[in-house]
Parts: structure tokens; C-alpha cells; sequence
């Protein structure tokens, strides 16, 4: 008897068609619980029902699998039913060499409080060391895949929840309460023997079960109900709307393990395409089991019409390892009101019902679209951010070499900001910056290893709620972790692209960012393509390693001593010693990175063309910072400094071909400008973000803030204090810039004036005492205004966020 579900799903249409004044509208059938923040919502129309209760997992084992818990055995050991504390059946981990023999886990929900109760005992414990003990820890994820990438990187652990030790035959209750963080989708059991010579053995459970507790959590003493009566309320796995992850592409997804069913009623409109994607998530791909059936059937005036329909098993066939997208024309019930039933079984239509015990089927953003011949009023939106790329080195900003062909021609036809600036000289933070409007210091972010609070409204959260179909295809520094992925319908991060090649990561990023655009032709969409390149180290695939002339003769040694450990990346950054040959090999190498990702932008801007959609867009591209390359004894890296080097970006404007653009703005620009510009095309303009709408007049006069994160690198000889109170702070206005640079007990101050010295070459404080103290009163005043909103901190890094940072180049 299943329970009641404690809370229900909502999938409510964003969109009502017969009120919309754009003929090409769009109707999102899940709807991310909770209206957003300052948007306008208009009537939904009727939203997904569960006619029926979704099945749930049974852990209590009394069947002889453990249903509703999918294992994952690593080389040694397993994981098997055997006789349990009440004589059927329970579940056993086994060991032989004490590494963690198997894991169990299973999808649960964020932020929710949970209690993990059984019994279990340890049996068979071997060792050449009486110190043997068993080892049971819990781990919370982020996403449930086979990857490999989740399963070793967890959000955290709980540790030591098993309260016996030693080799005791007993059975031992278990009860532990705790609540999952707000980016859990799966926990994790792991049992492991250890002792100094190894150990072996198996844990054995029994009655396992994980009750989800309303409210706060509850104690032992509150007379929680015994694990072994069979009155714990199991989990309702209910299908939840999120990010799941298949084939390295997380989509926003509803879970429906068969059998399920769900119904939308709605009036179908003229020239109406339903499209949505199938899949079975990676975690059970080799698990026992049929797969799963998918169906769509229209039901009008008690008649069904099968409209859809594909049977996936990925344990059996390679092709089914994938989404797999579908567009399924609607036209023939136009103007009628009809419901549509997504089910899902375990075997195709017809067939006896098959083993569902591992199928963890899901659908992905199934929504209605009006497709419209007579022009779109609401334009596609497409954006392109390059990470480390520095604007004096394309030809549009007057670089002498040609790197930029492609980026030449987008400024050509748009409009060139030529002083643009980034927040801060760091990919993540700078990224929030953009997605949110905010500065880091109010949007959270002060690090590349941080993560946008879910509190926050993003661009592509704002879009979704107008009807916008919204992919991000990003490569590898910036991963679902970082909170960025909030509002998209895909999410495709760099795990499936080419290992930790960027160049590999870029082209397949380009080339996915293309296939999605042509299935998304004739509806408003929201595309965003990050590319990692021109990223130290710069090492450009040919022909674009030899593309400049000092770079014929391949990399610079500095590489070499690199690998071999002689010198630290902090070395390289602060106190390497390259001659001018090879500081200039360097740059040649730089440079052609950067005609390697202008060939790949100018590449999907022409497959833009070839779709008819370029002209109809609005593009904006950007970078998240530039690059220092040996100015101020600083080279090859951002972040540490606040000089223009890295503190500027280029930023490029295309407008849609119908809206009247002037020549290129000059003034301060920054990266805080490009969601006002964007909602402000759309008709909703924002006026509490600091930013403003590019399309707007030029501002004659303008103060812009800088900071940067945190400091990773000892050998850096200019940061004075440690942690995020040595941040280096910068204010930019009416062509000048000070700098401050804390010490201990103060600051000092650097001034520059960038209208006569724009490399910033020399510090003209002293000389101009009276702006500088007025420079600084402006400075103090923004900081005082972050006062009590938002905590910034300086935590010491946790394993997981050194590992991420050593593999960006941020660490040794």
C-alpha cells in the first residue's frame, strides 16, 4: 500500500498559447516548483496529473533483490542476496582485499530530511592485524551517473554512522538521521574493511530502509518506529524536475520508472510540433533488466491515438546509451482540446510485462510548440563567451595579426564595445556575474570553485519563464557544480568531450551546440556556448600550432619543466624566467589558440546562416577575462592581478537584422550589461541590476567596481594578506582606475590614467593625491553597501575543490 506522496508534482505551462500575442509560441510542460522572482506569470493551462500512484521502492528486501537500491561492484567483491536476520532474504556486501567491495545508492531529494534504518552485522572478518575494522559511510551526490565523475566526487560524506566495529556476528540496528544538501540527487552506502595488512569480509543487511521525515529531524528517543515492524513510512521517489545526466548531457528531466503514466490536457494549436527526449539513466545501463517502452498517446472524445512510441535497452544495445530527441506533429489535432499521456512499461505494447527492476526511465522538457511561417516576433538569443581571451590581441580591436576573421566579420555587422570589463579576472565568478547581473560580492561567487545559490534569478531562469528553449554547452571548467546550469532545459558540461583535451572539448562542444539549434529551428530558444580555449596551456592543435611564425618550432620548454616538477605552476606565473624568444613563442602559441576558436565560432555562426537564423538573432559574444602575458611580472594566468591585462574583455553586440544599430560605443562597458541587454530586447527591462541595456544611449559618465578572488599561489609576491581579505579591489571611472592592494594594517593605492596610459605603466597617485582619496571614498562607499548581504568567507578548500582547481591550473 503505497502512501500517500508528501508533497505532489506540479508541472504547470508557462505559456498560454490562445492568450499569447506571439503567433511562434511555446508551451513547457514542467514547471520548476515556485514562481519566479519579479517575473510576470500569466494563466497557466491545465498542467501534468498522476492518475495513479507512482510506483515506489520497497527496501525492506523481503523479496530477494534489493528493489529499488541499484548496485555498482568495483573489482573486487559484490554484491548478493543471502539469509538475512528474519530468514528470507537481505543484502550483502562482500570484500576481499579491503577496498569498498560494492556500493548501493539510490536517487533521492535535495534539501530533505531523511532516516537510514536496518540492521546489519559483519560476518567473516579476516585479517593479519587485529586492528581490522569494518568501515560504513554514507555519501551524498550530485547526480546519478556511471561516469565515474560523481561517484568519486561526492558533496560530502557522512562517516562513522556505523556504531560496531570488530568481527562480532551480530546484528547491530542501525538509525541515522540526517538531511541531504540543497545539490543531493543520490546517496550512497559504502562498507569497507581496513587494517594495516588489509582485511576481509562482508557486511549484511537487513530491513534497509530510508524513511523520509516531515519537518525537522526527529531523535531516537522521540519513539521513531522499529525498523523491523514494517511502520516506517518508505521514501516516495517521486518523479522530481531536475538535471539528469545521459551520455554527458544533463537535461531537465521528470523520473518515470515503469510502469507511469502522466496526462497534459490542452488545446492544440495551429501548426503545432510536440518535442521532448527519452532516455534510461546511465547508472543502470548494465544493470539487469528489459529497459523501457516510452508512448504518447492523444486522447480527444474517448478515442486514443498512439503518436509516439520507442522501446530503449541500453544493457543490449550501444545506440540506446544516449537521448534520444523526438518531434512529433501535432497538426492533425488542431483546435481541439486534447489530453496527452506519457506512460512508460517495462516491455514494448503488447508484449508480456518484463523485468523493471533496474529501468530508470525519464522524460526530458516535453513541451508544445507553435510553429509560425510569417516570422518570429521574439528573437532566438545566442551566447558566446570565450574564457582567457584578451581583446587587444582580434583584429576588430586593432590587432595587427589576423586571429579573428570570423569575430572581425560579427563586429562588422554589430556593435563593438571597446572598453569592456569583467567583474572579476576568474571564470566561475565572472560567469555568475553575467547570468545574474550581480557582482560577485553579491551574488556569492569569489572563487572558481564556489557555487551559485539557488536563490539567485538567472538570465536563463527569466527566459524559461518566457517561453524560451535554453541549452548551455560549456566546456571544462565550468560544470553543473557551479550552480550555473540553473534555468537551462540541457546543461552539457565538459565530462563527455575529449577527456581533459580543451581543443577536443571545444569542437564537440560546437558541434552538439549546432545539432541543437537545427532541432530547435521555428521556436525562441536561449543558447549558450562557452569555449575554454585560449586557456594556459597554450597548446593549439595544427594547423594552428604553427598558424604564427615563433611557434613553427612547436612548444616552449617552459612546458617540459613543467612536467618533470622542476618548477611549480606558481613559479611560472610569478618568477619564471623565459627569454625573449620564448616569451614570444608563447604569445605566437596564444595567438593561435585564439584563430583556432575563431575558426570554431566562425564555424557555428555560418551553420547559423545556413539554418536562416543568423539574421533573425540577437548574439552577443564575450570572453570572462583576459590573459596577462608577462605585464607587471605577471604571466600566463588572471585572477591574482586587477590590470587590464586580464580586467578587460571584448564584448560584441549583433542585433537582430530589423532593429537599427549605430557604429561601435565607446565608454566603460562591463559584463554586468549583458542580461539588462538581453531582458531589455525582450520588453522587460530590469532597473535594480547595476548593469544597464547596451542598446541604450551611452553613458557619459560611469563607475564600474573590480575585485579579486582568492589567492592561490604563495610564490605571488604581492599578496599581502592571505584569504579573502587580501582581495585586490579596483574602481574604474571617467578614465581613471585605482587599485587597492591590502597590507597588513591598510591598503595601498595604485592610480592609473588609462586615457593616456592604458597599459598602465605608471602609478600617478602621489601626482593626482585629490582624485585618488576621491576614488577611494567611492570604493569604500560600494563595499559598505554589500554590508549584511551576503557572508563571504575564506573557508580552507576541502580535497574535492583542491582536486578541481589542480586540474584548471590553479594548484600544483
Amino acid at each position: 500500500m503505497h502512501p500517500t506522496p508528501p508533497w505532489p508534482l506540479t508541472v504547470l505551462a508557462l505559456l498560454c498559447l490562445s492568450a499569447c500575442e506571439d503567433p511562434a509560441g511555446s508551451v513547457d510542460l514542467l514547471d520548476p516548483a515556485g514562481p519566479l522572482t519579479a517575473v510576470p506569470r500569466p494563466e497557466p493551462i491545465a498542467g501534468l496529473q498522476e492518475p495513479a500512484p507512482f510506483p515506489v521502492a520497497v527496501w525492506d528486501f523481503e523479496r530477494g533483490d534489493p528493489q529499488g537500491w541499484t548496485h555498482r561492484e568495483r573489482d573486487q567483491g559484490g554484491v548478493s542476496a543471502t539469509s538475512a536476520r528474519t530468514g528470507s532474504h537481505g543484502f550483502r556486501l562482500s570484500s576481499e582485499d579491503g577496498d569498498p567491495a560494492a556500493q548501493v545508492h539510490v536517487s533521492v531529494r535535495p534539501s530533505t530530511r531523511y532516516a537510514l534504518e536496518g540492521f546489519l552485522r559483519v560476518e567473516h572478518l579476516e585479517s593479519r592485524d587485529s586492528a581490522a575494522f569494518c568501515n560504513f559511510d554514507l555519501g551524498e551526490f550530485d547526480y546519478l551517473r556511471s561516469d565515474n565523475l560523481d561517484f568519486d566526487d561526492p558533496v560530502l560524506w557522512h562517516r562513522d554512522i556505523y556504531p560496531h566495529r570488530g568481527g562480532g556476528e551480530d546484528w547491530v540496528p542501525l538509525h541515522y538521521e540526517f538531511e541531504t544538501g540543497p545539490r543531493t540527487r543520490m546517496i550512497r552506502i559504502d562498507a569497507g574493511f581496513r587494517g594495516t595488512e588489509g582485511a576481509a569480509g562482508a557486511v549484511q543487511f537487513d530491513d534497509l530502509r530510508l524513511v523520509e521525515l516531515g519537518g525537522s529531524a526527529r531523535r531516537r528517543s522521540e519513539a521513531a518506529p522499529d525498523v523491523g515492524s514494517g511502520e516506517a513510512v518508505p521514501n516516495q521517489l517521486l518523479p522530481e524536475i531536475g538535471l539528469v545526466p545521459i551520455g554527458g548531457e544533463f537535461r531537465r528531466a521528470i523520473q518515470a520508472r515503469p510502469p507511469s503514466e502522466y496526462v497534459a490536457t490542452l488545446r492544440i494549436p495551429d501548426q503545432a510540433l510536440l518535442r521532448f527526449a527519452v532516455g534510461i539513466e546511465e547508472s543502470v545501463w548494465d544493470s539487469p533488466g528489459d529497459g523501457a517502452s516510452f508512448t504518447v498517446e492523444a486522447v480527444r472524445a474517448g478515442q486514443s491515438i498512439r503518436v509516439f512510441e520507442r522501446h530503449l535497452d541500453p544493457s543490449s544495445s550501444l545506440d540506446d546509451r544516449g537521448w534520444v530527441d523526438a518531434s512529433v506533429s501535432l497538426a492533425p489535432f488542431a483546435g481541439e482540446q486534447v489530453s496527452l499521456a506519457f506512460r512508460t512499461s517495462s516491455s514494448p505494447p503488447g508484449m508480456a510485462p518484463g523485468d523493471d527492476s533496474g529501468d530508470l526511465a525519464v522524460w526530458a522538457n516535453p513541451r508544445l510548440v507553435s510553429l509560425d511561417s510569417h516570422g518570429r516576433t521574439r528573437p532566438p538569443l545566442v551566447l558566446i563567451t570565450v574564457d582567457t581571451l584578451r581583446p587587444d590581441h582580434l583584429g576588430c580591436y586593432g590587432y595587427a595579426r589576423s586571429t579573428s576573421p570570423a569575430i572581425d566579420r560579427l563586429a562588422a555587422e554589430g556593435l563593438l564595445f571597446d572598453e569592456a570589463y569583467t567583474t572579476i579576472p576568474r571564470t566561475t565568478p565572472s560567469l555568475a556575474s553575467l547570468m545574474t547581473g550581480l557582482y560577485p560580492r553579491a551574488h556569492g561567487l569569489m572563487t572558481v570553485v564556489d557555487s551559485l545559490p539557488a536563490s539567485h534569478l538567472t538570465l536563463a531562469e527569466i527566459l524559461k519563464s518566457e517561453g524560451y528553449s535554453t541549452a548551455a554547452f560549456v566546456a571544462s571548467n565550468i560544470s553543473h557544480r557551479t550552480g550555473l546550469a540553473q534555468g537551462f532545459d540541457l546543461f552539457s558540461d565538459h565530462a563527455l568531450y575529449g577527456g581533459e583535451d580543451p581543443d577536443a572539448h571545444s569542437e564537440s562542444l560546437v558541434h552538439a551546440a549546432s545539432t541543437w539549434v537545427a532541432l530547435h529551428q521555428g521556436e525562441p530558444f536561449f543558447l549558450w556556448l562557452h569555449l575554454w580555449n585560449p586557456h594556459f596551456r597554450y597548446l593549439p592543435p595544427a594547423p594552428f600550432d604553427r598558424w604564427f611564425e615563433a611557434s613553427s618550432e612547436g612548444g616552449i620548454p617552459l612546458y617540459n619543466r613543467l612536467d618533470s616538477g622542476a618548477l611549480k605552476l606558481g613559479q611560472v606565473y610569478f618568477e619564471n624566467d623565459l627569454d625573449d624568444e620564448e616569451l614570444a613563442r608563447a604569445v605566437d602559441l596564444y595567438d593561435g589558440e585564439i584563430r583556432h576558436v575563431d575558426a570554431l565560432v566562425g564555424g557555428f555562426l555560418e551553420h547559423l546562416r545556413d539554418l536562416d537564423i543568423y539574421d533573425d538573432a540577437l548574439v552577443l559574444f564575450a570572453s570572462d577575462h583576459g590573459e596577462s602575458l608577462g605585464e607587471h611580472d605577471y604571466f600566463f594566468e588572471h585572477g591574482e592581478y586587477l590590470y587590464n591585462a586580464t580586467l578587460r574583455i571584448p564584448m560584441i553586440l549583433k542585433l537582430p537584422a530589423d532593429n537599427p544599430r549605430d557604429r561601435d560605443r565607446t565608454g566603460p562597458t562591463s559584463i554586468l550589461d549583458v542580461m539588462p541587454t538581453i531582458l531589455g530586447r525582450l520588453g522587460s527591462p530590469v532597473s535594480s541590476l547595476p548593469g544597464r541595456d547596451l542598446t541604450g544611449a551611452p553613458a557619459d559618465s560611469r563607475t564600474l567596481f573590480g575585485e579579486t578572488g582568492r589567492s592561490f599561489f604563495p610564490e605571488n609576491p604581492r599578496r599581502y594578506v592571505r584569504g579573502i581579505e587580501g582581495n585586490w579591489k579596483s574602481v574604474i571611472a571617467d578614465g581613471w582606475k585605482l587599485i587597492q592592494i591590502p597590507v597588513p594594517g591598510g591598503a595601498e593605492y595604485e592610480l592609473y590614467d588609462l586615457n593616456h596610459d592604458p597599459a598602465e605603466r605608471y602609478d600617478v597617485f602621489d601626482s593626482n593625491r585629490a582624485r585618488g582619496l576621491l576614488m577611494i571614498a567611492e570604493l569604500e562607499s560600494w563595499l559598505a553597501s554589500f554590508d549584511g548581504e551576503v557572508a563571504i568567507g575564506s573557508a580552507p578548500l576541502d580535497a574535492q575543490s583542491e582536486a578541481r582547481l589542480r586540474t584548471l591550473g590553479y594548484l600544483d
